[in-house]
């Protein structure tokens, strides 16, 4: 029983407190039992887990550690787990007024792997041609295994990512995502794939309508027809035809250049080859002439026009500007009377020649 007492000071009177009661014991006592408990769901690797703990006397603070902590990590109240296994977390209660510390048991908790997400083979669409592999692909699942497919029917195979067949069948193909840090394996529903046998292209043509170039322009090739997506290309035969591209030229003139279209397989079709189209780049023929050197006669007498010059093989004939001026059919000029004619030579066109005419040339008729 205690009083506490003020001496008297200037102006004061001493002062005694009341009496106050304190009980002395002989130690502090055990707190009441202890224990933890989890919350924030299934333990699953990679879920974060809260440790609660109930019980215990009091105003110590608690603490939680874990047992197993290769793969157990604690941080402050939280538990999680790198890996699947077996985890346990006890709780320490700190002595207070009248109490000692305490420790929980150990609580053991088991992580598990979880399921992977929905994991499936991912392809549009499922239909093929024989002897063209279909590149196979995934969507869902979980974590970072590695996939792998596998494929059933009679002439089917599958090589890494890559399915075919060779003969018409079906495929049916799945897929499975390795088990990874958290996750366990996961095997898509089985896809099924048809292949079937290609088929001919609608007919494919070499499509222009100009075949003919003069001056050594070049031609731009165009195609129509085939069938797919095949990619359309252009072959030449020809002495100096070339072609890149579309473009079709000749290095030399004259030239005849045969062009074939050409459209690749694609899925379902069978490569297509067009029939053949000739383009003729034209020349200008050598300079004609009419080359008599002989151009004065008298009346009567019948010149034989000659020419020199000029290219291919295109009939020549021959005009005449003159009065009492003719031939006779024969290309002899003639005059029936004294005149003066005046003659030009054309050369018609042939195969790479375009046509061509002379310059004219006079002939003088005279008396006998």
């Amino acid at each position: 029983i205690v009083t506490a007492t003020k001496a008297a000071s200037t102006g004061y009177s001493v002062a005694t407190s009341a009496q106050k009661t304190f009980t002395f014991t002989t130690g502090k006592v055990d707190q009441a039992t202890l224990s933890v408990y989890f919350t924030g769901g299934a333990p699953v690797v990679g879920n974060v887990l809260t440790m609660n703990s109930t019980g215990g006397s009091g105003t110590g603070a608690v603490t939680f550690n874990v047992k197993n902590n290769g793969y157990c990590v604690r941080t402050a109240t939280s538990l999680r787990a790198t890996r699947a296994g077996e985890c346990g977390a006890y709780a320490v209660k700190a002595a207070s007024p009248g109490y000692l510390a305490a420790q929980s048991s150990v609580h053991y908790i088991t992580f598990r792997d979880s399921a992977q997400e929905t994991f499936t083979v991912s392809n549009t669409p499922l239909t093929g041609t024989i002897g063209t592999a279909i590149a196979l692909t995934t969507s869902g699942g979980s974590g970072t295994g590695a996939v792998t497919f596998a494929a059933t029917g009679s002439g089917c195979s599958v090589s890494g990512t890559s399915l075919d067949a060779t003969a018409a069948v079906a495929c049916i193909v799945t897929a499975t995502k390795a088990a990874s840090t958290g996750f366990l394996a996961a095997t898509s529903a089985a896809t099924t794939f048809t292949f079937t046998a290609p088929v001919a292209q609608a007919t494919l043509t070499v499509s222009n309508t100009v075949l003919t170039s003069v001056d050594g322009e070049e031609f731009t090739l165009t195609s129509s027809g085939g069938s797919g997506t095949g990619d359309g290309t252009f072959t030449v035969t020809g002495t100096g035809c070339s072609v890149s591209g579309t473009r079709l030229n000749a290095n030399t003139l004259p030239a005849t250049c045969i062009v074939t279209a050409k459209k690749a397989a694609s899925t379902g079709y069978l490569e297509a080859t067009s029939e053949t189209k000739t383009f003729t780049f034209l020349a200008a023929q050598a300079v004609l002439r009419v080359s008599n050197e002989t151009l004065t006669t008298s009346v009567g007498t019948a010149i034989e026009l000659t020419t020199s010059g000029g290219s291919g093989t295109g009939a020549v004939t021959f005009k005449v500007v003159g009065s009492a001026c003719l031939f006779d059919g024969k290309n002899r000029l003639i005059a029936t009377g004294v005149t003066v004619c005046i003659v030009t030579a054309k050369k018609a066109a042939s195969t790479g020649y375009l046509a061509t005419e002379s310059e004219s040339k006079t002939f003088s008729y005279t008396k006998k």
